[in-house]
């Protein structure tokens, strides 16, 4: 029986040691299968950027070449950049034009003198304040004086100035306009800031022509777009909404070319690139069929990542859920297998054999929590008897099995667990 039961033993063991080894390869397969995921994401972000990279080198390529084809059609000495003072100006208000007025801008004549008369009435400025960018079109020459630019409040606006066209008092009203070119516009992206745009336009009936309405006609206030430019669309008694470009085509981005100071470098293949400062894409409007698309406003953007926060945290205290319920049925199945171990190692009942020749018996009878009431016969000519009674009651109420408990007899008395026999 002491055989029987060291194998029993044993056997337990082996299975705990197993369970315990097959638990650490599998948390050991987790990690290195993290770890080939973690490498995998980290040399698609390189591949990413190193074919982003070489795509905006050869779209810097591009465009390079067609601004040099653009000199030799117009002459390379068509050129103009210069440092000027903004001022808002109202003058296509006062003279009634209505379309194109928006960011038509007045230029010293100097521009006009660089220019040439010829290209005056087609001509775009790139507009840069600091970090803002804009572009405009051109309402006259000689209108204002040197060393200054008329713009309108809505591109003072986009440069940082106030609602009524005024600069901070302290701040730096000095503006860079750069004489460029522009291709026609195919293609435009706006994004409205808040959901108002989507709920007042396009929850309507026949919201789609409505919508393309209030469009075209903000369009026809412009002579350009730049991504980044603030569009306001303002229609009868309701609140005026606020719409960004996000997003031009053909998206040709520009570079300084005259300041060698704005260069930066990259690698590209392994070879060093040099790159001037890159400005925002930006198309004319002029004489040419625009499509316009809308993205979800800032705000839904807002609610969608909100969202998508809430179902990733879920799913994690689901996951973690579920990861505590296999530890808790891995738990429950090694108890059962304990208990399972327990009952296969308790020694058969002693006989009831009154002869002489037989061991002394203790026949014991039981009240258990459970409510079952049992009589089982012991030999007390061992020195476990106490223990193998102990051992008996954990195996007939599993609730016992993994708890410290007494056992009591009627009169009161406590039967120790250490005791070498029972009486």
């Amino acid at each position: 029986r002491c055989a029987m039961f060291l194998r029993d033993a044993a056997s337990k063991l082996a299975k705990e040691h197993a369970t315990r080894d097959r638990t650490a390869r599998e948390r050991a397969r987790a990690k290195e299968d993290e770890n080939a995921r973690v490498e995998r994401m980290r040399l698609e972000r390189e591949e990413a950027l190193r074919v982003e990279r070489a795509a905006r080198r050869r779209e810097m390529e591009e465009a390079s070449r067609r601004r040099a084809a653009q000199r030799e059609t117009y002459g390379a000495s068509v050129s103009y950049s210069a440092d000027l003072a903004a001022e808002a100006s109202r003058a296509a208000e006062a003279r009634g034009i209505r379309a194109r007025k928006d960011d038509k801008a007045q230029l010293p004549s100097a521009a006009r003198d660089a220019l040439g008369v010829e290209r005056s009435g087609r001509a775009f400025f790139r507009i840069e304040r600091g970090s803002r960018v804009t572009h405009v079109g051109v309402l006259d020459y000689g209108d204002v004086r040197e060393r200054a630019i008329g713009l309108p409040i809505k591109v003072m606006r986009a440069l940082g100035a106030d609602a009524s066209g005024s600069f901070a008092d302290g701040e730096d009203a000095t503006v860079r306009a750069t004489y460029v070119t522009l291709p026609l516009g195919t293609r435009m992206t706006l994004k409205p800031k808040k959901n108002d745009f989507a709920r007042d336009f396009l929850s309507m009936d026949g919201a789609d022509g409505d919508v393309r309405e209030v469009l075209e006609r903000v369009m026809m206030g412009r002579s350009c777009a730049t991504v980044g430019d603030e569009i306001v669309v303002e229609d009868g008694p309701r609140p005026p909404y606020e719409l960004v470009v996000t997003a031009v085509e053909p998206s040709v981005v520009h570079s300084d070319e005259e300041e060698e100071e704005n260069e930066d470098s990259m690698v590209v293949d392994g070879a060093p690139v040099a790159m001037k400062r890159a400005h925002p894409a930006a198309v004319s409007l002029l004489e040419t069929d625009v499509e316009v698309d809308l993205e979800p406003s800032d705000e839904y953007d807002e609610v969608i990542r909100r969202e998508r926060r809430r179902k990733e945290e879920f799913e994690a205290a689901k996951a973690k859920l579920a990861e505590r319920e296999v530890q808790k049925t891995k738990d429950i199945e090694l108890r059962q297998a304990n208990i399972a171990a327990l009952k296969a190692s308790i020694k058969p009942e002693s006989p009831d054999d009154a002869s002489g020749d037989a061991s002394p018996i203790a026949k014991v009878r039981f009240s258990l929590p459970n409510g079952r009431v049992t009589t089982r016969r012991f030999a007390t000519d061992g020195s476990r008897t106490t223990q193998d009674i102990y051992d008996y009651v954990r195996s007939m109420d599993d609730d016992l099995f993994d708890i410290e408990f007494d056992l009591v007899s009627r009169g009161g008395a406590s039967v120790s667990a250490s005791a070498a026999n029972v009486d």
